[in-house]
């Protein structure tokens, strides 16, 4: 089973960051580290001090736009001998 994170810039974001994860504590170490990185940022960039309820309002708003899935997988395999004679292993996400 894989699992698939959309997160988004905002709500009207058309072209959110999408990654996939083989396991579910993965997809949400990476979440949980990519929130905290943009939390970060906008209390650092912020020209004044935000205070605790403003900045658990902005993890708030940060999670919001996250979407976790769960997606079935299926091992594909590529074999491309004519460029480089190399096997390619991937997977196919339906």
């Amino acid at each position: 089973m894989n699992y698939k994170v959309t997160y988004a810039i905002d709500s009207l974001d058309t072209n959110p960051t999408i990654k996939t994860f083989e396991h579910e504590y993965e997809a949400e170490e990476w979440l949980h580290d990519e929130v905290q990185r943009r939390i970060d940022f906008t209390v650092q960039h912020c020209p004044y001090k935000l205070s605790d309820t403003e900045i658990i309002n902005i993890e708030e708003s940060e999670y919001s736009l996250v979407r976790l899935e769960k997606v079935e997988s299926k091992k594909v395999e590529l074999i491309n001998d004519d460029l480089f004679g190399e096997t390619i292993t991937g997977y196919s996400i339906s």
